[in-house]
């Protein structure tokens, strides 16, 4: 998956893809647990998104890069 784009990974629209979408909703909320003393975030923007939203919603300034084809 590491050598694939973001773009083409999303295109397989692999039959378990919930399940990834499932721990990036986890994982968001890790995360927003683990930055609490930290309002500015760096996303490095590989996924659906969920982090980032996750991060904003709870106050964070965020700045995302993100290697997806525009």
């Amino acid at each position: 998956m590491q050598k694939m784009s973001p773009d083409s990974y999303a295109a397989l629209a692999l039959p378990d893809q919930f399940l990834e979408d499932q721990m990036q909703i986890v994982e968001a909320r890790w995360i927003v647990e683990q930055t609490a003393d930290c309002p500015r975030i760096l996303d490095l923007g590989y996924g659906s998104g969920s982090v980032c939203k996750a991060l904003k919603a709870a106050g964070r300034d965020v700045l995302v890069v993100d290697g997806a084809k525009a």
